[in-house]
């Protein structure tokens, strides 16, 4: 008999091995070390209407571990791996919440080399809510590519994400408002649930709820 089968330590470290999670991590550290470097600088960018916009470099960034926990889940054979056994994907929901936290903590860890907390905080908020947006696409595209919808909403929050003469945000805007504003705190939470709702729609869930709601059909019952 297998051993591994018997030693579910065995059986993740399997899982794990062709996904090479350190690599995953090794780029969230290094873009956190990018971050502290240039994260503060602003970048001049022209709006639609007369007028500049300068966002913080670090708004760039903050996005990019949330991205690479996600596409550590890429595999060669993801097409199958989607109708996998219910041992492989609680194999694969492990796997990402370990990386999804380590990554986390290492681009934190060296963020915070140039950051104060409070700033350092703001991007862990923001950091859950682009891991969403990164599962929903991870699930509608394929893991390798999670990164399209994270930049095309990017784009919106950068361009007309920005304060009027008040200091006064949009109210869709979730990635630049201090930490202490529960609307923004919200919109991240909200984003990182739905994700995760996302995430957890296996092709076999589709399937099984598709059957649930579907009307039964009696035209070739026949009578007894």
């Amino acid at each position: 008999m297998n051993a591994t089968a018997n030693n579910p330590w065995a059986a993740f470290l399997r899982f794990a091995g062709p996904r090479r999670p350190f690599v995953a991590l090794g780029i969230a550290f290094a873009l956190g070390l990018i971050t502290s470097a240039i994260g503060g600088h602003l970048i001049p960018m022209p709006l639609l209407s007369p007028g500049t916009t300068a966002p913080p470099m670090w708004r760039f960034f903050v996005l990019g571990p949330a991205v690479v926990s996600v596409t550590a889940l890429y595999s060669p054979i993801e097409s199958l791996e989607q109708v996998a056994s219910s041992t492989f994907h609680a194999q694969q929901k492990i796997f990402l919440v370990l990386v999804t936290f380590s990554s986390c903590a290492c681009f934190v860890a060296s963020v915070s080399l140039a950051f104060p907390s409070a700033m350092t905080a703001i991007m862990i908020r923001d950091f859950f809510g682009w891991l969403g947006i990164a599962l929903a696409a991870g699930r509608m595209f394929g893991w390798r590519v999670c990164w399209i919808l994270p930049v095309l909403v990017l784009v919106p929050m950068l361009y007309w994400g920005t304060a009027d003469i008040d200091g006064n945000f949009p109210w869709w805007e979730f990635t630049a408002r201090p930490i202490e504003d529960i609307g923004a705190a919200a919109g991240n939470v909200a984003l990182c649930l739905l994700g995760t709702l996302i995430y957890s729609l296996t092709p076999w869930r589709i399937s099984s709820a598709r059957r649930l709601f579907k009307k039964p059909d009696f035209r070739n019952v026949q009578d007894t």
